[in-house]
């Protein structure tokens, strides 16, 4: 990219020089240049939603590496099926009413389609996969159930 004045924006990652930081930021200093890949995370995210006072937390995976992190990060379900499976699934975990929201993580098409499966209606979808596909799998019904889609990423 060019240099330009004000900077530009790049996606997902990003760099920048630190102006301040406070005491409880350990490691940083005023002046020092940081990157921030999205391959890389401090392991602190997965907690954000508990601490934001989630009660309930499904993770869909079958990784047990991966789900046993995620359990340790707060998941309280984990959902191992697939396609309309999972779906039934998470419908069967909120009783039948779907996630007040879902985070996609993944970029592929049946990721997406499980996301807006698994969300209830007025509910919103984030994006921060991705994307390895080139529609939105929008259809009426989607439309009809006022879902939020927002474009993280």
């Amino acid at each position: 990219m060019p240099a330009s004045e004000h900077g530009h924006r790049m996606g997902h990652e990003f760099l920048g020089v630190v102006e301040d930081a406070g005491t409880d930021v350990p490691g940083l200093k005023r002046g020092d240049v940081v990157v921030a890949p999205f391959v890389c995370s401090d392991g602190t995210c997965v907690l954000a939603a508990r601490r934001l006072g989630a009660e309930q937390i499904f993770l869909m995976g079958r990784h047990k590496d991966r789900t046993d992190l995620g359990r340790e990060f707060g998941a309280t379900d984990v959902v191992a099926e697939r396609d309309a499976e999972g779906i039934e699934r998470v419908r069967e975990l909120t009783g039948g009413d779907g996630a007040h929201t879902v985070l996609e993580c993944v970029g592929t098409a049946q990721a997406i389609r499980t996301a807006l499966g698994t969300v209830r209606a007025g509910g919103v979808v984030s994006r921060v996969g991705a994307p390895q596909y080139t529609e939105m799998p929008m259809d009426f019904g989607t439309f009809m159930s006022n879902i939020t889609r927002n474009p993280v990423g």
